[in-house]
């Protein structure tokens, strides 16, 4: 099995540690924007509702998850 360095490295384009930065603060940004508009639209239109207070928190540890992953993969990138 190929580790996580090989893989990354298979890829053709090659991205400068600035250009890995751009894009990671990038996704954060627009992840930070699209939770503001749900977070307030479930609030807003949840009416207090147990099933939304769940599913805000699967989303939270879900995409907490998801910006450690891509964190880790940018900071492959920038080793290299």
């Amino acid at each position: 099995m190929q580790s996580l360095t090989e893989i990354i490295s298979s890829f053709s384009v090659q991205f400068g540690p600035t250009a890995v930065i751009v894009i990671f603060i990038s996704v954060c940004f627009l992840f930070s924007l699209i939770t503001a508009i749900l977070v307030y639209h479930w609030i807003k239109y949840g009416f207090g509702n147990k099933r939304i207070f769940a599913a805000l928190v699967i989303y939270f540890v879900v995409s907490i998850l998801i910006l450690v992953l891509i964190f880790s993969a940018a900071l492959v990138l920038i080793q290299r």
